[in-house]
């Protein structure tokens, strides 16, 4: 039988279980903010250079996502100034061969700071950041609950002797 103690009990557990919910997805939304953030910034201040494929890395994704293979690169490339650098980059599905050069993005005042430059710096922001939506609204909705009182019940019936 629904009671109003019990109706009151279930939706102080929706409220909790909303408020934990939101605070996850509160989580989960700074952090795609700020990988975003990092990824305009980085985007803004770099410069666009060459590069060449110096070695590669090959091995076969066994996730079970079928995506193929994934492949770890050692791209090589000169800076402005004439510095010779390398930088690692990984690449799922996409064989690059030895020798191809490449366009890459790079930070003038740190060149280390490299990656490929058709690299989307934003996947990390959208795999985190579209959970951590849905997770935010399902913990407003349910932070939102009430307690709904039980229907009322006849009276009982008078008892005849």
């Amino acid at each position: 039988m629904n009671t109003p103690a019990r109706g009151a009990a279930a939706a102080g557990a929706a409220r909790r279980v909303g408020l934990l919910l939101s605070a996850v997805g509160a989580l989960c939304a700074a952090y795609a903010v700020w990988v975003a953030a990092r990824d305009v910034s980085f985007r803004s201040s770099a410069v666009a250079g060459q590069g060449k494929v110096w070695d590669e890395f090959g091995y076969k994704n066994l996730d079970g996502s079928g995506m193929g293979h994934n492949f770890l690169y050692t791209i090589r490339f000169q800076d402005k100034a004439g510095g010779k650098f390398e930088f690692m980059e990984e690449v799922i599905g996409r064989q690059l061969p030895e020798g191809k050069p490449v366009n890459i993005l790079y930070s003038p005042g740190n060149p280390q700071n490299a990656r490929l430059a058709d690299r989307d710096g934003m996947k990390m922001a959208r795999l985190v950041g579209t959970p951590a939506l849905a997770f935010l609204a399902i913990g407003a909705l349910l932070a939102r609950r009430r307690a709904r009182t039980a229907a009322p019940t006849d009276p009982p019936a008078p008892v005849v002797s």
